[in-house]
């Protein structure tokens, strides 16, 4: 025990019992040595915190995520599947907004049910920032998967995002190389983000 200008005392059980040291004591706590040591590894540090929590302000994206173009239990038959560049299943309504700032790369899967596209016939994702102009997710022609396997699940491997997909974009997931005849069906379609 200490009294306010840092006499110790001794304590006997009952009550202090007179003045033990009066000036080897501190009493200011900024006096004494080893207060800089870290030597309680379960005590909070800045170091420890940042490593075990996420920031305020995050840094990295929450992924993998999986952006479900096509997700339902009912098989969708894409009729007369065309051979030129055709938005999946000739219509608009798969399209998804979603920001990829804190993507990196990109994969498409898609359930191929029991009727699969002709050979050379093929999916692929792209991006837009206006749903007027659309690019491949990688620049290229990817992500692509083949369907002209019949129950079968079709997966690209992972590209890496071109430098005007890592936005807040919608995506999309077309066909090409079909024949105008022959119409596959499928399960779900997603695009996966990392």
């Amino acid at each position: 025990m200490t009294d306010y200008i840092g006499d110790a005392y001794v304590y006997d059980g009952t009550a202090p019992t007179g003045n033990v040291q009066s000036t080897a004591v501190p009493f200011d706590h900024g006096a004494l040595s080893g207060l800089s040591d870290d030597d309680h590894l379960h005590y909070h540090t800045d170091i420890r915190g940042d490593a075990r929590y996420s920031q305020l302000a995050h840094t990295h994206a929450i992924i993998p995520l999986t952006i479900p173009i096509r997700a339902a239990y009912a098989t969708q038959v894409w009729t007369d599947m065309p051979a030129a560049l055709t938005e999946f299943n000739g219509n608009t309504q798969g399209r998804i907004k979603c920001d990829l700032t804190l993507a990196t790369q990109a994969r498409l899967v898609a359930k191929i049910m029991s009727t699969p596209g002709v050979a050379g016939s093929e999916l692929r994702a792209q991006y837009s920032t206006d749903e007027t102009n659309w690019f491949y997710l990688d620049g290229a022609a990817g992500p692509a998967v083949a369907v002209n396997v019949a129950n079968s699940t079709a997966i690209s491997p992972w590209v890496t995002l071109a430098p005007g997909a890592k936005a807040d974009v919608f995506v999309r997931v077309v066909g090409i190389g079909g024949d105008g005849g022959t119409d596959p069906s499928f399960g779900n379609i997603s695009i996966q983000v990392r």
